[in-house]
């Protein structure tokens, strides 16, 4: 009888080593960057995006007339992320979404949300505008926030899961062994 509880004391030291030993590996994730701009849109201001990382590029967008009209600002920024999507370099590594203003309907907040289509591959973004300012009107400069979002689903990882079912399974044996009256 000595020699089974060595035995299952072995077993159960085994089990409890490999699982400690064992890494949990991460699930990548893709990296979202929300650019948010503020401010007064002039006709000529040239919105850049500059990307580094693995792809290293920009993406320059130049407001029209068309964009000065209704909600500036949402005018431009759905340009400017239409452009983003059709640069050719960024077609598989980054995709661009962004409010459409219909004219009629609650203006959309101001920012364009990056995504990269590839989990676990990081990028740099920053933005820069450079462009006219109307003379007779006071310009208010624009204002740009980027917000990273790397953070990680909170799954637990395998090496607690097997701790807690260890603890319980320890548990269960303890309650057996005092209800058999073996309780020494």
């Amino acid at each position: 009888m000595r020699w089974m509880r060595l035995k299952s004391s072995y077993v159960v030291l085994t089990l409890l080593s490999f699982c400690l030993d064992s890494t949990a590996q991460a699930t990548p994730i893709r990296q979202v960057d929300i650019i948010t701009l503020g401010g007064t849109v002039w006709t000529g201001d040239a919105w850049t995006l500059q990307l580094t990382g693995p792809i290293a590029t920009s993406v320059t967008y130049t407001t029209t007339d068309a964009d000065v009209v209704g909600c500036n600002i949402c005018n431009t920024m759905m340009h400017w992320g239409a452009a983003i999507n059709a640069a050719p370099i960024l077609a598989g590594f980054l995709t661009a979404t962004y409010a459409i203003w219909d004219g009629v309907s609650p203006v959309p907040p101001p920012e364009i949300t990056l995504t990269a289509n590839v989990p676990g591959v990081p990028f740099l973004a920053s933005v820069s505008v450079v462009g006219p300012c109307d003379p007779l009107v006071a310009c208010e400069p624009i204002s740009v926030s980027i917000v990273t979002q790397t953070a990680a689903s909170s799954v637990p990882e395998p090496n607690t899961l097997t701790l807690f079912g260890a603890g319980f399974l320890g548990l269960i044996a303890l309650r057996r062994r005092k209800a058999k009256g073996r309780w020494s």
